[in-house]
């Protein structure tokens, strides 16, 4: 259910890196290229195909390790573990195809300058982001807001999940449950409701419904996504709820 929200965070982290390599190259050449002691430079032209190949190296290796299909930022292992692989190997590969290329001419420190930046680059980004992520996502892929519809041990499990990722721009807006036929307005209905979901388990409290509420709720109220976890015996009076969402 945060597939779509995932993506999202995923190809902003990617254009990010690919953003920071291409800054930490143009940093990377201009140190070098001030360094007296170390042998002249060839000119910038040189280096025009090295740019996209060590970027495209850089990204690709992201992709293929899964560091962009599930970015957790509230990690801090992942802050330093993620950049740190994928730089050991890009800059393994990089120096392997320079030496297979026979590349003379490419200097093997500003190859150096420029991996060390980037690794840096990557790390200190995921860093500022961890501290933003909050806002990060809001401004990204905006709230989304969840309600369950059942009372199930599943859908308890569902709750707990949406509440883990609240920094994550997810939030529960409540349970519905599939009732007796009571009138909604009876005294102690809506008691009854709230007795039947066991919300020890969160961190707060939320509103239960009855599932007749569903139609109105969703006119009334922002929900992004209903999510189904009902017993067998009470999918047979689901069929108005799937019609209203």
């Amino acid at each position: 259910m945060f597939s779509r929200h995932n993506r999202m965070i995923g190809v902003f982290y990617m254009l990010a890196d690919a953003a920071l390599a291409l800054a930490s190259f143009w940093l990377a050449h201009l140190i070098r290229a001030h360094l007296r002691a170390a042998r002249p430079l060839y000119p910038a032209v040189y280096y025009l195909w090295i740019v996209p190949v060590a970027l495209g190296i850089w990204i690709g290796v992201g992709v293929a390790t899964g560091i962009y299909r599930e970015v957790r930022e509230e990690e801090l292992r992942r802050a330093f573990a993620d950049p740190l692989k994928v730089g050991f190997i890009a800059t393994t590969l990089l120096f392997a195809l320079t030496f297979a290329s026979k590349a003379e001419y490419i200097s093997r420190l500003l190859l150096g300058f420029y991996a060390a930046l980037d690794l840096v680059a990557m790390v200190l980004f995921r860093l500022l982001a961890r501290r933003l992520a909050g806002a990060l996502r809001s401004v990204l892929t905006g709230y989304r807001h969840f309600l369950v519809v059942g009372n199930t041990p599943e859908a308890l499990e569902i709750a707990r999940t949406v509440e883990a990722n609240e920094t994550r721009g997810h939030e529960l807006a409540g349970f519905a449950v599939v009732q007796a036929d009571t009138a909604l307005d009876a005294p102690g209905t809506r008691f009854r409701l709230e007795a039947q979901v066991d919300q020890s388990g969160l961190r707060r409290s939320y509103p239960v419904y009855a599932l007749g509420e569903l139609p109105g709720l969703l006119g009334r109220r922002v929900i992004d996504e209903v999510i189904f976890a009902v017993a067998k015996d009470e999918l047979d009076k689901l069929e108005d709820a799937f019609l209203a969402c």
